[in-house]
């Protein structure tokens, strides 16, 4: 099926409405047919990337409904009345796999009844609020993941959740791999950011045998096509020290992979959390060391489950592969000390011989 973005003006409408079931069906109480302003039914849509109404204001009174038929709050996106797309192109909205897509609802504030007035009116109050989702309180500004699917935050009493939908797979055998919404037909894994640790080591001297402790934490592109992997050889990892704190300049003591086979099968699932720990990295070298540097990339052989292509990058773009920490101090080895001393004694005698010259020159 090909989907497309959409720019122009008065391009979408938000209905509104409290209900009694999840789905939205049923008496829609306080209906109100459009609850957008002009600036957000113009936003546009680009490609794959998610659009978001923010600030939007709901406002009910039934005086027929009872306040324990508001179980919950449901809208429903269609196109706007008088579209005027860019270019003058026909523009359809509907939903996937049916029009049912294009409703969601979520659990409505507590209704309480006033007192004062006899009347139904929904609970509120001074400050920040939690907020309770499927019986769970949560805090404001907390975010939870429901399911695989779905990730839910709170904001001030109000429980907005975000939910994957799935695009058609063109392949032969696509597989639901634990932890991902969607049926896939290949791994993607983007990195965002390497961040090493160093937990352990002994004094760095130049010329030493010197090692150090690494953990390694990973934070990958949570994004609608990535995934997570599963499978043996999924990963190396490099390590060197560096003079700066990227990939340029020489790559002091540089080891290819300093992962163990166990760690090398590490499996990632999508929006979990991935570090490697107790990693050592050996050097002699590093009067010129400034960082530790580690750089994450694809197994050489990797096997993954169901034998699905594996791609591994870096988000915004390679670069995000790599991380670096500063490097311990180092010091100076017992032979390289001394014969640094030496040198600088012959050149301080040789100074004075030169002056003493330079005096009895002058005498005479």
């Amino acid at each position: 099926m090909d989907t497309t973005g959409v720019s122009g003006e008065d391009l979408w409408k938000l209905s509104a409405w409290a209900s009694a079931t999840p789905d939205g069906n049923g008496p829609r109480i306080g209906f109100e047919g459009d609850i957008l302003d002009l600036k957000q039914k113009d936003q546009s849509l680009n490609g794959r990337e998610k659009i978001k109404f923010t600030n939007l204001d709901f406002s009910f009174s039934d005086p027929m409904a009872e306040c324990v038929d508001m179980k919950y709050i449901c809208v429903r996106i269609e196109r706007g009345d008088n579209t005027f797309t860019t270019g003058f192109l026909d523009y359809t909205l509907g939903g996937y796999p049916d029009s049912n897509a294009q409703t969601g609802c979520t659990r409505a504030p507590e209704c309480r009844r006033s007192q004062a007035e006899g009347s139904d009116s929904v609970s509120s109050g001074e400050g920040l609020l939690p907020c309770v989702y499927r019986g769970m309180p949560y805090l404001h500004s907390e975010k939870w993941v429901v399911d695989e699917c779905t990730t839910c935050a709170c904001d001030n009493a109000s429980t907005t959740c975000v939910i994957e939908t799935c695009q058609p797979t063109f392949c032969d055998t696509p597989i639901k791999p634990e932890g991902i919404c969607c049926n896939i037909c290949s791994y993607k894994v983007l990195v965002m950011t390497v961040l090493p640790v160093i937990t352990y080591r002994d004094t760095i001297v130049e010329g030493w045998d010197n090692q150090v402790s690494i953990d390694v934490s990973i934070k990958f592109h949570d994004a609608l096509g990535t995934t997570g992997v599963s499978g043996e050889d999924l990963w190396k990892l490099s390590a060197w020290a560096s003079a700066t704190p990227d990939v340029n300049g020489q790559r002091i003591g540089f080891e290819e992979d300093i992962l163990d086979p166990t760690q090398k099968d590490q499996y990632f699932s999508k929006r979990g959390k991935f570090e490697f720990t107790n990693l050592d990295f050996s050097f002699s070298e590093c009067k010129d060391m400034e960082y530790i540097c580690v750089r994450i990339e694809r197994g050489d052989n990797p096997r993954t489950t169901e034998n699905l292509n594996y791609t591994l990058g870096g988000y915004p773009d390679s670069n995000a592969q790599t991380g670096c920490t500063e490097a311990p101090e180092c010091r100076h080895g017992r032979g390289t000390f001394f014969s640094s001393l030496l040198s600088k004694v012959l050149q301080e005698a040789r100074g004075k011989m030169i002056m003493n010259v330079f005096i009895s020159g002058s005498d005479c």
